[in-house]
């Protein structure tokens, strides 16, 4: 075997040995930004905070162990989120034979074209530390999904959608949580 290849082979040992280090770091760092986010806002739940950021983030995200970092994974989640509520609603409309239904539906997919658009600009936002515009962007965001939740039931319809909305509410006010904490702790 060549030099080289038996110095590539220890280094990468080595990274393997030492990654555990650092993701139990990031965990730690996930776990007290969850409980700093609970402090900000006192009814989000700390095991949909931690499952949230540990289920979005990449390794490159857990290893950067920074506050703001959760803020973005989070608003990613809810983007991310909010499209596949759009592809939910598509496939609703394409089975759904009632017309009042329809047209709640319709209202809905609207709705959520603009939530997506909104929460993509406040991850653009807090990559850009521009806390305001962000959390200004979550805010039209969720007016968004309370307009589809309300139209269901000035329809009179129970909403087809209620569970991914509730999902919806819970990422938005977790990421706005997490930018307090961000602004307290300077980025």
């Amino acid at each position: 075997m060549k030099p080289y290849s038996m110095i590539s082979i220890t280094l990468f040992s080595l990274l393997l040995l030492t990654l555990p280090l650092h993701l139990a770091g990031a965990l730690v760092s996930v776990r007290e930004t969850c409980k700093a986010a609970k402090k900000v806002v006192s009814n989000i739940n700390y095991k949909f905070c931690v499952s949230t950021l540990c289920e979005n983030s990449t390794l490159a995200f857990l290893v950067a162990n920074d506050t703001r970092v959760f803020a973005n994974i989070s608003a990613t989640a809810a983007t991310t989120h909010a499209h596949n509520v759009i592809i939910s609603i598509q496939d609703l409309l394409r089975t759904s034979p009632d017309p009042v239904t329809k047209s709640v539906l319709m209202h809905c997919n609207g709705s959520y074209n603009y939530v997506a658009s909104s929460w993509d600009k406040a991850v653009i936002a807090i990559n850009k530390k521009n806390d305001d515009v962000a959390k200004i962007s979550l805010s039209e965001g969720m007016t968004s999904v309370i307009s589809c939740e309300t139209q269901c039931g000035n329809a009179g319809k129970l909403s087809p959608l209620i569970e991914m909305n509730i999902v919806s509410a819970k990422l938005v006010t977790l990421t706005y949580a997490i930018l307090e904490v961000a602004e307290k702790n300077k980025y």
